[in-house]
């Protein structure tokens, strides 16, 4: 079983804010694959899919961003998903919109959802998927109204066409646990 989880805080305020890049991606690989069952379970709202055979749980965490290991732990642990089944989707405000990039493992880079995860497993040694949001367009500007800020339409619009061509790597990984081939596919 794989679990791939996407970071973002639950509300309908947050829904197309820079932070929720994670959720916005989960949405559209849901859309793409379906899924035969909904929970709540594990402060998490999981939704479990097959893709070729293998099951696969999607989770958005509920816990808000700074505390999101809370839920990937407990998921990973009552479902026994060793941390190399395990890929977190996450906004990087390094990148610019439309740069992605899988990554076998990392630091938190100064992001809360990663640095709560890093936490409650023990260890970084998790995949990730990073979705690039840009910085602050004035450097003043105060990194957490940035990532809480929505989108504006053709940020939104370039951000959500960088995720089409990369909704096809679930098919992939499933196929071929060899996350490298992942990474030189699609970085």
């Amino acid at each position: 079983m794989k679990l791939i989880v996407g970071l973002g805080n639950p509300g309908s305020e947050y829904t197309k804010t820079r932070h929720n890049a994670g959720f916005l991606m989960l949405d559209l690989l849901l859309d793409h694959y379906g899924y035969l069952q909904k929970k709540s379970e594990h402060q998490a709202i999981t939704y479990l899919s097959i893709v070729n055979g293998e099951k696969v749980l999607f989770a958005y965490p509920q816990t808000y961003m700074n505390n999101s290991g809370y839920s990937v732990q407990s998921l990973a642990q009552y479902y026994k998903i060793p941390q190399e089944d395990i890929l977190i989707i996450h906004d990087e405000k390094d990148f610019s919109i439309g740069k992605n990039q899988f990554r076998l493992q990392g630091s938190a880079g100064g992001h809360n959802g990663l640095k709560s995860i890093i936490q409650q497993l023990g260890n970084q040694n998790f995949k990730r998927l990073r979705l690039g949001i840009g910085k602050p367009p004035v450097p003043s500007q105060p990194l957490a109204s940035w990532v809480l800020a929505n989108f504006n339409n053709e940020d939104f619009a370039k951000l959500t066409k960088s995720f089409e061509s990369l909704k096809t790597f679930l098919n992939d990984w499933t196929q071929n646990p060899n996350f490298q081939q992942i990474m030189t596919r699609y970085n």
